[in-house]
């Protein structure tokens, strides 16, 4: 006689997740044997069937093979932004956005134990913040009626100052930066549709700068890494034209919110929390750093 649909669904399940007959064991507190005959035809305890099925994320109708199966909270999160319906790709952008946002202000909030969900994240008439420092995570969220983001970040096993590889690359980049014409330019470039391109000429007329700003910012970007600045050669002249894809201006469009919020701190923080007393920087990432005795 064939397996039960039980056992066939326990063994199915116990093997998309990764683990043994004796992993799973350990986690139930029984022996390999009892999951080896769960898997081969005979049945668990009824009190263990409650626990087989928040291990497995399933409903214990599930485990019999019957109902859908149970979905992770990512994995209903996925499920309703699929749920979206638009008449058009822009409205769908767009309520996509504000779903996005929502969850995200969820996310910042589920970091206070405490906290209940007390405002949403569109009701901030004032610019607003909410920031979480913890050993293992930072996060920052700006709320607001003009603008709003929100961002995550995971501390490295080397810590964040492991990031920092490149003080004197990083450096460059930042007296490139601090040159108005070259923000400028950049700024320009982020204006191009993903298909347009601009010449020498019009950059110079457009922007007021000299063959020599926009020469010596054209090797400057040429230098990063990824093409930063697809350059080419018009047909029957003898003048470049460039283009910066979207793409490769992200990490910009970071950087400026991240200068932005320094020289525009918010009015109030809604929630702020420090969880740990570790500074975010540690003396031993930095291998420049002379070591005192």
């Amino acid at each position: 006689m064939g397996r039960s649909i039980f056992s066939q669904q326990l063994c199915l399940l116990r093997k998309e997740k990764g683990i043994t007959q004796e992993e799973l064991a350990n986690v139930l507190g029984v022996s390999p044997q009892a999951v080896s005959k769960w898997e081969n035809g005979s049945y668990p305890d009824g009190d263990l069937l409650p626990r087989l099925a928040d291990y497995f994320n399933v409903t214990i109708d599930y485990l019999y093979g019957r109902g859908e199966r149970q979905l992770s909270v990512e994995q209903e999160i996925v499920a309703s932004l699929q749920t979206i319906s638009a008449k058009d790709s822009d409205e769908y952008i767009r309520k996509f956005t504000e779903k996005v946002m929502d969850y995200c202000w969820a996310m910042q909030i589920g970091g206070y134990q405490d906290s209940k969900w007390h405002r949403a994240a569109d009701n901030f008439t004032a610019s607003n913040a909410s920031s979480l420092v913890a050993d293992s995570i930072c996060t920052f969220m700006r709320l607001g009626p003009d603008w709003k983001y929100y961002m995550a970040f995971p501390r490295p096993k080397q810590g964040y100052g492991s990031c920092v590889k490149d003080l004197a690359a990083l450096s460059e980049l930042f007296a490139f930066l601090g040159s108005e014409s070259n923000l400028k330019l950049l700024l320009y470039l982020g204006t191009l549709g993903s298909c347009q391109f601009v010449d020498e000429s019009f950059l110079k007329a457009e922007l007021s700068i000299t063959q020599e700003e926009l020469s010596d910012a054209v090797a400057f970007l040429r230098k990063l890494p990824r093409t930063f600045l697809l350059k080419c050669t018009t047909v029957g002249k003898n003048e470049s034209i460039y283009h910066i894809s979207n793409t490769c201006l992200l990490p910009f469009l970071q950087l400026l919110l991240c200068a932005a919020e320094m020289l525009d701190l918010p009015q109030s923080y809604s929630l702020q929390m420090q969880q740990t007393e570790k500074p975010l920087f540690q003396k031993e990432e930095f291998p420049w750093l002379k070591k005192g005795k």
